[in-house]
C-alpha cells in the first residue's frame, strides 16, 4: 500500500514486483531485464524498459512502457497503459488477457510489421478508453500469430457524440463470414 518515490534511475535485473500500492518513478527511466507483475501501479512521466528475453507482463498500470527485445514478450494478466506504449523490438502476445489503453493515452509509437506488432489472437482483446471526444483516431497494430504471423492493422476514428467507454479489438484468422 501507499507511494514509493524514485529519486534516481532504477535498473531491475530480476522480477519487479508490485504488490499493492504504487511506484512512483518521478520522470526518472526504469529499466528491467526480468519480468513485471503484481496489482499495483507504476506512475510518473519516466519509462519503464523492458529487455528481458521471455518478459512477462502481468496484472499492473503503467505510464509509459517500452518493449524492446526481439524475443518478444506475453501478457500473463491484463496490462493497463495511461501513457505512451513504445514497441522498438519484439512482437507483444497479449493471449487471453486484455491490453488497455487510458483515454489520454497517445497512438502507439513504433514501425510496426509482423515482427514489432499486437498479437491479438489468442481471444484476449486491445482496448482504447475515450470520453466525450468529438473526433479522434487510434491506430491498433495488431495480428496474429496462426500458421504464417501476419500483421492486420486496425484504426479506429471516433466521429463525436457523448460516450463514455472503451472500444476493443482482436483478430481471428479467418475470412470473415460476410465477405463473399
Amino acid at each position: 500500500g501507499g507511494t514509493t518515490t524514485l529519486g534516481t534511475p532504477l535498473i531491475i535485473t530480476g522480477k519487479l514486483s508490485l504488490d499493492a500500492g504504487t511506484l512512483a518513478n518521478n520522470g526518472n527511466a526504469i529499466s528491467l531485464s526480468g519480468s513485471i507483475a503484481g496489482t499495483g501501479t507504476l506512475s510518473g512521466t519516466g519509462t519503464t524498459t523492458l529487455t528481458g528475453s521471455g518478459s512477462t507482463i502481468s496484472g499492473v498500470s503503467l505510464t509509459n512502457l517500452t518493449l524492446n527485445n526481439t524475443s518478444g514478450f506475453t501478457l500473463t494478466g491484463n496490462l493497463t497503459v495511461t501513457g505512451q506504449l513504445t514497441l522498438t523490438a519484439g512482437n507483444l502476445d497479449i493471449s487471453s488477457y486484455n491490453l488497455t489503453f487510458g483515454p489520454s493515452a497517445p497512438a502507439i509509437a513504433g514501425t510496426f510489421s509482423a515482427s514489432k506488432m499486437i498479437i491479438a489472437s489468442g481471444g484476449g482483446t486491445v482496448r482504447k478508453s475515450a470520453t466525450n471526444a468529438a473526433t479522434a483516431s487510434f491506430m491498433f497494430p495488431i495480428g496474429d500469430n496462426t500458421g504464417t504471423v501476419e500483421y492486420s492493422p486496425i484504426t479506429l476514428t471516433y466521429s463525436g457524440g457523448s460516450y463514455s467507454g472503451y472500444s476493443s479489438v482482436r483478430v481471428v484468422n479467418a475470412k470473415h463470414p460476410s465477405n463473399a
